[in-house]
């Protein structure tokens, strides 16, 4: 088994949190399995969802997505105009601005379009997008909404496939402050962040075994039992 990864930043190293202390590491460490990240910065739903393509069978795989159009769902026109002239001159972070300005024009109704529309050949385990900070929210008022309306999308989308699972927040946080799980950023996962999000899909690949262990042993008793006369 492996662990697939399609997700963005979420999942990836930064300065606050190395590597080796990333929930993709930290569960397949305990998992005792290769882990393949094909997460990218920025990424939307729809590119995260897209490379579920490359999922083999047997992969646990994880998708963790839609922070990025919350994000932006977040933001006002001002500051959309603002990174827009940034992109126009060039700016260092034209590439991130780009995507994010892609992700602005989407509306709630398209994003729920490309998630609901999406297939999937593997079972696949969504990871929910966790609500921000009181001081982010402060910058970004539209955030937590955005955040429950993303989720929803979701958890319908699961619901139209039994291989698919949806992980409830609450699942995630255990009871900790937003405060505890994220960087200051009021998004980004913190070192207890990550070891949180590890321990919740941990417990999920656990409950997957379980189920595809009794799944093989109630096949092998159909098949040694014998017929009846």
């Amino acid at each position: 088994m492996r662990l697939f990864v399609s997700s963005n930043s979420l999942a990836l190293p930064r300065r606050e949190t190395p590597e080796a202390e990333t929930w993709p590491h930290l569960l397949a460490g305990r998992l005792g399995c290769a882990v393949v990240n094909v997460s990218t910065r920025g990424a939307l739903a729809e590119d995260c969802l897209a490379r579920l393509e490359a999922a083999e069978a047997g992969d646990l795989a994880v998708v963790h997505a839609g922070v990025v159009e919350c994000i932006d769902l977040g933001v006002d026109r001002h500051k959309e105009r603002i990174r827009r002239v940034w992109a126009r001159f060039g700016s260092p972070d034209a590439r991130y601005l780009s995507r994010w300005s892609r992700a602005r024009m989407r509306s709630m109704r398209q994003i729920r379009r490309t998630i609901l529309g999406a297939v999937s050949a593997v079972p696949v385990v969504v990871l929910p997008c966790l609500r921000t900070t009181a001081e982010n929210l402060r910058r970004h008022p539209l955030w937590d909404r955005s955040v429950d309306r993303v989720n929803a999308c979701w958890r319908e989308w699961c619901r139209l496939d039994g291989g698919r699972q949806f992980v409830e927040p609450g699942q995630v946080s255990a009871g900790a402050a937003v405060d505890e799980l994220v960087l200051s950023d009021g998004c980004h996962y913190s070192t207890a962040g990550h070891r949180a999000v590890a321990a919740a899909l941990w417990g999920v690949a656990i409950a997957q075994a379980d189920r595809r262990a009794r799944s093989r042993a109630s096949k092998m008793v159909e098949t040694v039992r014998p017929a009846s006369k």
